[in-house]
């Protein structure tokens, strides 16, 4: 088999579908630095419970991000803010809702700071692909220091 034969038609799609916009956004030259990365959490209670599979949900917890950047111009902060959600990225027979849920919390600050600490421009992309591998190391990490009984998944990374 050569090469071609050996990729998925799934990740020969995905590639082609992503293609243009990676293309496009690589030709724009824009490249930027991280400078600064914080986080908090926002609690929120459900006016009515939620079923999610098998566990009733009566609150969410919200995971904020601020990022500030800097370019050939001009300094920008960005922000970004999604539910910190274990039971959707990591639905576990065998670790405690409570623990994956700090699991992740931690996990999320660590790897806040790993992306604070990367300081090599480049365009957003690159970046979060050269981060991508410091934060799966980073969820092993974890998942060794709390002794879980199974480890952060990777989904739960992303």
């Amino acid at each position: 088999m050569d090469a071609m034969q050996q990729v998925s038609r799934r990740a020969f799609l995905q590639a082609s579908l992503a293609a243009p916009f990676y293309i496009a956004c690589r030709r724009s030259g824009r490249t930027i630095r991280i400078e600064d990365v914080r986080w908090g959490y926002e609690e929120y209670s459900y006016r009515a419970p939620l079923k999610f599979g098998a566990v009733i949900v009566d609150r969410v917890t919200l995971l904020n991000v601020w990022v500030t950047v800097s370019g050939a111009r001009k300094t920008q902060e960005g922000f970004g803010s999604m539910p910190l959600s274990n039971l959707w990225a990591w639905p576990s027979p065998v670790v405690p809702h409570q623990t994956t849920f700090e699991a992740m919390k931690r996990l999320a600050e660590r790897c806040a700071r790993i992306a604070g600490q990367y300081k090599e421009p480049g365009h957003p992309i690159d970046i979060g692909t050269a981060l991508l591998p410091q934060f799966l190391k980073a969820a092993d990490e974890i998942s060794q220091e709390l002794q879980l009984a199974e480890p952060i998944p990777k989904l739960a990374t992303l």
